[in-house]
């Protein structure tokens, strides 16, 4: 999975700030999102649980950032 991936979670409600993540990537047994709630907030899930989210897109937000960083 790429850096950038829009994720759904299986457990929450369109309602819950946490329904749709943008995925971060990997550190050890967990696998880290990005969200926002009043500003944005991370989470971590089990590695194992992965395969449950469903993947909905990819945000080109991450490419973009990572361009102008690059740009003089």
């Amino acid at each position: 999975m790429k850096i950038g991936t829009i994720l759904e979670n299986p457990w929450t409600t369109k309602e819950n700030p946490l329904y749709r993540s943008i995925y971060m990537g990997v550190k050890g047994r967990y696998f880290e999102t990005m969200y926002f709630n009043k500003g944005v907030c991370t989470a971590k899930y089990n590695k194992s649980d992965l395969d449950k989210f469903k993947i909905i897109g990819e945000t080109k937000g991450f490419d973009v950032m990572k361009q102008e960083l690059k740009e003089d």
